[in-house]
């Protein structure tokens, strides 16, 4: 540092001018080559990657729309294997499960249903949850009241809408 200060007084006042307007005029280049540019060249790809997530949001949120849409209209198990299936998983969550006897498809997006010994106010939420999560309809009904309180045998035509 000394050696650099005893250059520097050294100098001949028009050197000492020459090298510090040198110093002015490259100063401001080597700050815009090597803080400005760098960071601005930064923020140009944050803003990329940006407009590039925000279409992917916006492809997202129209996907979900789409499966929403898709789920409204075929989550309602309107071909017969479905149907079916909705029919075994949800008999078993509403524990009618034993009571039910048979299940069969009926044509298309229909499904016949015969319960022996069913609880009867657990068939009816059965039929309230199938109407409500799965817009499955009551198409027709027989039931028959059985000896025990509150115990029915029932056959029913269910249909899943379009």
């Amino acid at each position: 540092m000394n050696a650099l200060l005893a250059y520097w007084q050294n100098l001949q006042t028009r050197e000492r001018r020459l090298i510090l307007a040198a110093l002015l005029l490259v100063l401001p280049l080597l700050l815009y080559l090597g803080v400005w540019r760098p960071l601005q060249q930064q923020v140009n790809t944050l803003q990329h990657r940006v407009e590039a997530q925000q279409e992917t949001e916006a492809w997202m949120q129209q996907a979900a729309a789409e499966v929403l849409r898709l789920r409204a209209r075929d989550g309602a198990a309107t071909s017969g294997g479905s149907l079916l299936a909705t029919m075994e998983r949800s008999t078993r969550q509403y524990n009618l499960g034993m009571a039910l006897k048979r299940v069969e498809p009926d044509g298309i997006g229909k499904v016949r249903v015969q319960f022996e010994s069913a609880e009867f106010d657990r068939l009816v939420e059965w039929l309230e949850a199938l109407a409500v999560q799965h817009t499955i309809q009551v198409e027709s009904a027989t039931l028959d009241r059985q000896s025990t309180a509150g115990i029915v045998n029932a056959q029913l035509v269910l249909i899943g809408s379009e």
